[in-house]
């Protein structure tokens, strides 16, 4: 009887390990309305500050 217990429980933990990566999965892929990438064209960016050069850092 100590065997089929066990069994029971790791087949149940095993079905909600699964369930809990599906569930991911499915939500990774499928399209959300709500997660919307906004689109912003080089030419809307304007900073007077930033020069020609591409090797300068400065810190903000």
């Amino acid at each position: 009887m100590q065997q089929k217990r066990k069994t029971y429980l790791l087949l149940a933990l095993v079905v909600v390990v699964w369930g809990i990566l599906g569930f991911r999965i499915v939500k990774t892929l499928s399209p959300d309305s709500n997660n919307n990438a906004v689109v912003v064209s080089m030419a809307d960016i304007s900073n007077p500050d930033i020069k020609n050069d591409s090797n300068a850092i400065r810190p903000k």
